[in-house]
C-alpha cells in the first residue's frame, strides 16, 4: 500500500548554534515556494536548554534533542553543526529520519556537480562542473569550488574559501576562512588548514595543522 506524504512537510534544523541560525535566515530569505515541499519547524539541540524561544531572535523554538527527538513520517532534517562532531550526530539520526541537504537560493551550483546527503552549500558559493561533494561537507559563504574537484564527506570550508580545479579533499578536511588550495592537489584526510593558509603542495599524510603562505605544518 502507497504511503502518502504530506505536501507541507516539518524540516528541523540540528544544531542551534552559529550555523544553524544562518541557515534560519538564508532559508527565510529565499523566494516562496524555493524550499517547498518543507516548512521550518524548529532546532534539535541537545546543549542548548529548550526553551519557548532560543535567547537570540528567531522565529523557531527548540523543541529537542537529536537524539531522542520522536520524528514523523514525512520529517526531515538539516544537520547544521560546523565542526567534526557533526559526523556523530548524523549517525543518530540515520535510518530514522530523511537528512537533506540546504543549498542556498544565492549559490550557483552546476547541474553537473554532484551532491552528497546531508551538505550545506551557503549563500554566493560556486559549485563548477563535475565536481563531488561527500556526505556533510559544508561548503560556508563565498567559498568556490573548481572544476573536476572531491571533496570528501564531513570536511568544512569556510567562509571565501578556494578550492582549485582537480583537487581532491579527504574526508573530515577543515579549511579555515580565506584558505586555499592550488589547483590539482591533494590532501589527507582530517588535514586542518588555518585561515588565510595557502596550500601549493599535495599533503599526504593525514592529520595535521597547516599554516601560512606557503602553507607548512606547525604539528
Amino acid at each position: 500500500m502507497a504511503v502518502t506524504v504530506p505536501s507541507d512537510r516539518r524540516l528541523f534544523i540540528v544544531g542551534a548554534g552559529g550555523l544553524g541560525r544562518e541557515v534560519e535566515s538564508w532559508f527565510r530569505c529565499a523566494p516562496a515556494g524555493f524550499h517547498d515541499p518543507f516548512h521550518l519547524a524548529g532546532y534539535l539541540d541537545s546543549f542548548v536548554p529548550a526553551t519557548d524561544h532560543p535567547p537570540w531572535p528567531s522565529g523557531l523554538s527548540i523543541v529537542g534533542a537529536p537524539e531522542t527527538f520522536p520524528f514523523t513520517a514525512g520529517d526531515a532534517v538539516i544537520v547544521a553543526i560546523a565542526d567534526v562532531a557533526r559526523r556523530a550526530v548524523y549517525a543518530q539520526l540515520a535510518g530514522r529520519v530523511e537528512i537533506i541537504s540546504f543549498i542556498s537560493h544565492a549559490a550557483v551550483v552546476s547541474p553537473f556537480a554532484r551532491i552528497g546527503e546531508g551538505c550545506i552549500i551557503c549563500p554566493m558559493c560556486v559549485v563548477s562542473g563535475n565536481v563531488e561533494l561527500g556526505r556533510g561537507v559544508i561548503a560556508n559563504s563565498g567559498t568556490q569550488i573548481g572544476h573536476d574537484a572531491q571533496i570528501g564527506e564531513f570536511s568544512s570550508l569556510m567562509a571565501h574559501v578556494d578550492i582549485g580545479g582537480g583537487c581532491i579533499l579527504g574526508k573530515e578536511v577543515f579549511m579555515g576562512t580565506q584558505s586555499m588550495v592550488v589547483p590539482r592537489k591533494r590532501v589527507a584526510d582530517a588535514a586542518q588548514l588555518s585561515a588565510g593558509c595557502v596550500l601549493t603542495r599535495s599533503i599526504k599524510e593525514p592529520g595535521g595543522v597547516y599554516f601560512g603562505n606557503p602553507a607548512v605544518r606547525l604539528r
